[in-house]
């Protein structure tokens, strides 16, 4: 079954006003790129996108119907939580409380530390992961049980599919 990748993070959040200036997104970097670069097409968003927000319910509306048109079974949605603090959590949780996109879906926790490096920075850990924390730990699985528990949640063998986006040697026990 086809299942898009869906990344929530593309609207204000604290944490970005905090570390890159009030009213960064993700589309903010794309919007001042030039067209191509180096022979290089830059890819902008698809017309029928655009530069999308997900807390806006028109555009998970929108989603729902351009997947069902386009046979698309559901979406596997970017899920962040970081030393027992959750961020970008919105679009998600919207999607709970009003039922749009109404189709299958799943997370992938991106469970890696945050930091600057995909802007040619210093690696400069922005915000840790820590997964030695039981309490944070106890508190994310309380937290994700309601969406596991949600008739749309991908399951199989009535088991919740959960996808971690990284896990290293060092961190398997603690995970």
């Amino acid at each position: 079954k086809n299942i898009a990748i869906v990344f929530p993070q593309f609207h204000e959040i604290p944490e970005n006003n905090k570390f890159w200036g009030k009213g960064f997104t993700e589309w903010t970097l794309l919007k001042k790129m030039p067209y191509s670069l180096e022979n290089e097409i830059i890819k902008r968003p698809h017309y029928d996108l655009g530069y999308y927000n997900l807390k806006d319910i028109k555009h998970r509306v929108y989603m729902e119907n351009m997947a069902k048109k386009h046979e698309i079974h559901g979406f596997c949605y970017y899920h962040y939580w970081f030393k027992n603090k959750k961020i970008m959590y919105e679009p998600l949780e919207l999607m709970l409380d009003d039922g749009h996109p109404d189709l299958p879906f799943m997370l992938c926790w991106a469970n890696e530390q945050w930091t600057k490096r995909w802007d040619g920075g210093n690696n400069e850990v922005l915000i840790e992961q820590d997964y030695d924390d039981e309490e944070g730990n106890k508190n994310h699985f309380e937290y994700l049980l309601r969406y596991f528990k949600h008739k749309n949640y991908i399951k199989i063998k009535n088991k919740p599919v959960f996808i971690f986006y990284r896990i290293e040697e060092k961190d398997i026990k603690s995970i």
